[in-house]
Parts: structure tokens; sequence; C-alpha cells
């Protein structure tokens, strides 16, 4: 029923589609037989953006892509370890080639536009000498062979995991990427048997 509260919209009609397939909303938003697509995927809003007659509306969100470390679990239980990760991430090439510039690093362990967030607290930038500096400090001077698990259900994941695996490499940590559903990843996850 329509909210006796609000006035009558004067003749405007609203049709909702669902259109699941990302591509398909943006060939839909092309071809003008939509006004409006809602989550477009990155790569594509970079696609349309630009074109005539679309405008990309894009606004910082709450959403984060993040590594878990199993910090319980040789070598991650030393601290230098995970700092050298840290310093081995290739932000800047994240942000550019995975997001198309659609993104910012969350600078901390609080993202940005929430309270407590402290951009002056987060020291760690892509610097692979640091990396490989921390490593030798924790006894693993020629690095060490691990893995990366992701979920083959969220794309995202797999060109951040490829250049995560490509970084790491240059400071002699061996990380394969393991790829699996996305409840076998929970369980896993939940069961503290992955790295």
């Amino acid at each position: 029923a329509p909210n006796p509260n609000h006035p009558e919209p004067g003749g405007l009609k609203l049709i909702f589609k669902i259109v699941p397939a990302a591509e398909n909303r943006a060939l839909l938003l092309e071809r003008g037989d939509v006004d409006m697509a809602l989550a477009v995927p990155e790569r594509l809003m970079s696609r349309l953006d630009g074109k005539a007659g679309i405008r990309v509306l894009a606004r910082p969100g709450l959403y984060v892509d993040n590594v878990t470390i199993n910090n319980a679990m040789p070598p991650f239980d030393n601290p230098k370890v995970r700092q050298a990760l840290s310093y081995a991430v290739p932000y800047e090439r994240i942000i550019k080639e995975v997001y198309y510039g659609y993104a910012e690093g969350a600078y901390g362990p609080v993202m940005k536009g929430l309270p407590g967030h402290d951009a002056d607290a987060w020291i760690y930038n892509e610097d692979l000498d640091k990396a490989r500096s921390l490593l030798a400090e924790a006894g693993h001077p020629n690095g060490f062979d691990t893995e990366i698990n992701i979920s083959d259900s969220l794309p995202r994941w797999a060109p951040i995991a490829q250049l995560l695996q490509e970084n790491f490499a240059k400071v002699g940590i061996n990380a394969r990427i393991q790829s699996q559903t996305l409840s076998a990843l929970s369980e896993k996850l939940f069961a503290r048997s992955m790295p």
C-alpha cells in the first residue's frame, strides 16, 4: 500500500529489473535500455566512465578486502614475518590494477570513515628491501613456502592473490595460490587450518 504520508509521485513510474550478470547490467546501461545500474564492478565502471550519457557515481564504502594471517601457525607466529608480508604488499598496484582506481587503502586496522581511524598510525607501504630485512631478522633470509587461499566465487581475489604471489616471490616467499569454493574456504578458516 502507498505511504499515506508521502505525496503522490505525479506519474513517475519506476521499473526495477533484476539482472544477475554485471556485464549485462553494464550493456543495458550503455545501450540506454536502463537509466541506472547498481553494483557494477570496477573494471566495467572504468569502461563506462566518460561515455556519452553515462555518469559513474562512485562513493567511498566500508567494504574491505584483506588478508587474514594465522598467527598461531609458524612462521606467521613471528611478528617480524607478518611485518615483512605487510611491506611486501603491492598496495598501489592492487588499487590501480584490480580496482581500476575506484578504491583506496584502508591504512590501518580501523577503516577510513569509521571512528578510531588514524592514518598516521599506519607505517606500511610497499618496501621490498624492508621486507627482506625483516625476514632475515626472523630467521628466514631465504624466505619460505606457503599458500594463499582464496575463493573462486569472489572474482577480485584471484588477481589480488596473483599480485601478492608476484611480490612475495621477490622477497623469497614461494606462495602457492589455492582456489576453492567459498564454503570450503570458510570451513578451513574457522578450523584455523590455513596459514
